[in-house]
């Protein structure tokens, strides 16, 4: 269903443009015909017709490249046997470690629990980190600032502070 609105909102730009007289070059709607132009006009369909003609020789390039890749594999054999000796020698690394250290499977079965640590104190340091405890734009006249107890004026707006700031009032 997009598409197709999408091809009628095409085509009727398209129309309009075409409708469009030459000395309204400035118009939305000349300037969407000059950038559909560009892929929609009669320059595109050469573009278009030149690389479907050479579409034919591309695949067939494509074929070879594949039958070359192909040839090459037997070459990529003694590598992955390389990669499963690698991994073999290193799980027997890991179990003479293991062997040696017995403490350290200890010591990998508490990350975990280090780790959510870490993260609950993070969460609880969060609003400091953050500025949470403070209000924005604290200023002098604030209500709590005021010298006067008895002062009853109105506290400056957000808005008024932030002209203020700004200087944007005098």
């Amino acid at each position: 269903m997009r598409g197709a609105l999408l091809l009628l909102l095409l085509l009727s730009t398209l129309a309009g443009g075409c409708a469009t007289p030459d000395d309204d070059r400035h118009s939305p709607l000349a300037a969407a015909q000059r950038v559909l132009a560009i892929d929609f006009g009669p320059q595109a369909f050469g573009r278009r017709l030149d690389g479907l003609q050479r579409a034919p020789g591309a695949l067939a390039g494509e074929v070879r490249r594949t039958a070359s890749l192909w040839a090459e594999l037997p070459a990529v054999e003694p590598e992955l046997a390389r990669a499963s000796v690698a991994r073999q020698r290193l799980g027997d690394l890991a179990g003479r470690e293991a062997a040696r250290r017995p403490d350290a499977a200890a010591d990998v079965a508490r990350l975990p629990q280090r780790w959510t640590q870490d993260l609950v104190e993070a969460l609880a340091n969060a609003p400091y980190v953050l500025g949470l405890h403070r209000r924005p734009l604290g200023e002098r006249d604030d209500r709590q600032h005021r010298t006067d107890p008895d002062d009853q004026r109105p506290e400056a707006t957000l808005w008024q502070r932030i002209a203020r700031r700004l200087r944007l009032t005098p």
